[in-house]
């Protein structure tokens, strides 16, 4: 059976531009450097493939690594990056106290701006308090209804700092009475995420 992986925006971590995706399958080493164009990296995650089973060596990186998600069990090991210059991006290492560290690109992750990840990599959307769901991508849009714990959407579309929003149909998830066959809400207010999403793996 696939899980269910909430990701919780956290107020004080820096929206940043995206997402890098790591294949952690395929990757066996990543190079963490503190500042851009270093020649040696501060610290290097490696992953151990046991049979399938992904593991990071060692025990040190728990104090100072906490992505967006580090799901290994899942699959799944996301940073959020806040700028790219040349073959460096600039990630955040540590999203309880907004600490960045630089990575380089390799043959084995992705870049994902915001608006791409949202529709293409998740499967569950909700906003973290109860909203106005819109008709258009505008405040002063005519409104649908509020958004209420029943609900549970899926990404569609995103313009700005909206996302078009339907009831979720990959998921199992949703009790409201009334579906939403199209629908706005904000995902990113004042530069912080303002929703929660959800990955299946």
């Amino acid at each position: 059976m696939a899980a269910v992986l909430p990701l919780l925006a956290n107020a004080k971590t820096e929206l940043g531009q995206g997402i890098v995706d790591i294949d952690i399958y395929t990757t066996r080493e990543i190079n963490i450097y503190k500042s851009w164009g270093d020649s040696k990296p501060e610290k290097v995650i490696r992953l151990v493939n046991n049979k399938d089973y992904i593991s990071i060596a060692g025990t040190d990186y728990k104090h100072w690594l906490q992505p967006e998600s580090i799901w290994l069990d899942y699959s799944s090991l996301l940073f959020r990056y806040t700028k790219i210059e040349g073959n460096w991006i600039e990630v955040i290492v540590h999203n309880e106290t907004g600490e960045k560290r630089w990575i380089q690109k390799i043959p084995t992750l992705k870049i994902l701006q915001w608006k791409d990840f949202l529709v293409t990599h998740t499967t569950g959307i909700e906003p973290h308090e109860s909203v106005d769901i819109k008709t258009e991508a505008s405040s002063t849009s005519a409104t649908i209804r509020k958004y209420t714990k029943q609900d549970c959407f899926e990404a569609v579309e995103v313009k700005g700092d909206w996302i078009k929003i339907r009831t979720n149909r990959k998921l199992e998830c949703n009790e409201h009475l009334q579906p939403i066959e199209a629908g706005w809400i904000r995902w990113r207010h004042n530069g912080q995420l303002v929703i929660v999403y959800y990955l299946t793996c």
